[in-house]
């Protein structure tokens, strides 16, 4: 006797086969400008965007390797067949410059004790997305990118991570979005545009007006500001890098990722 599963609805299927992973509301709304967000379980929140006439499923996780993870299950379970991870990371190599793109072609994962290989992406999309940036004329290096699970801040930090992993950029999220698609059998793709270059060090408190869920915590920046009104210089320094990282990801966004062809059978 056979046993029925569930049928989905059809809005939570991909029709199109691709799905992407963005960590902070800003970054979404620097892409893709205002857009309606649903909750779709386990603290995430999902939007659909449409992509040359198709419709893409984007999931905002929040910052960290844990919340990627969730977010790429959640797409996994919704039948992506290629899984793209966007969004703004800082530099580690003197080589990349605020503005420029990296597209990973490996990640590697800091334990707190030792740098691991996590997985490489799929090698058919990474030189399919390679191709297509460059001949859009957009900046863009292809290397190593660095999974933490704290954020990077100052420039000897940058320098320690630079020399042990040999990695162009750092995020908290690429190894969770590696993980869960590589466990789902789904290709992947990293792609990240630097806010901030590998000389320029980022105090601490600017991370921390950021809550879980990558929002705004108005109050506590408000009280920092109060403390050490110069403070909002650095916040604009902050601001204008993650400005200039976003325009990037938006022409990638408008340009080659509209040409991203989506396998039949990955």
């Amino acid at each position: 006797m056979s046993t029925r599963l569930p049928s989905k609805q059809p809005s939570d299927i991909l029709t199109s086969g691709l799905g992407l992973v963005i960590a902070l509301p800003r970054e979404a709304a620097g892409l893709f400008g205002r857009v309606s967000w649903s909750p779709c379980g386990d603290q995430l929140r999902c939007c659909t965007v449409h992509q040359g006439g198709r419709p893409i499923r984007v999931v905002c996780s929040g910052p960290g390797p844990q919340n990627a993870c969730r977010a790429t299950r959640w797409l996994a379970s919704r039948r992506a067949r290629v899984i793209g991870s966007i969004g703004v990371s800082g530099a580690l190599s003197r080589q990349v410059h605020t503005g420029d793109l990296v597209l990973a072609d490996e990640i590697v994962r800091w334990t707190g004790e030792a740098y691991e290989r996590v997985w490489p992406p799929h090698t058919a999309f990474f030189h399919s997305l390679q191709t297509q940036l460059r001949e859009a004329r957009l900046h863009v290096h292809s290397g190593r990118i660095l999974s933490v699970e704290r954020p990077v801040l100052t420039v000897e930090e940058k320098m320690t991570h630079a020399k042990g992993s040999r990695a162009l950029a750092a995020d908290m999220e690429s190894a969770g979005v590696a993980q869960a698609a590589e466990e789902a059998g789904i290709p992947f793709f990293v792609l990240r545009a630097v806010s901030d270059p590998a000389d320029m060090g980022i105090p601490g408190f600017v991370p921390d007006c950021l809550d879980s869920k990558g929002g705004i915590r108005a109050g506590y920046l408000c009280r920092q500001l109060i403390k050490n009104p110069f403070r909002l210089i650095v916040l604009f320094r902050v601001h204008k890098g993650f400005r200039s990282g976003l325009r990037q990801l938006e022409m990638a966004w408008k340009g080659p990722l509209q040409r991203v062809v989506i396998p039949v059978n990955p």
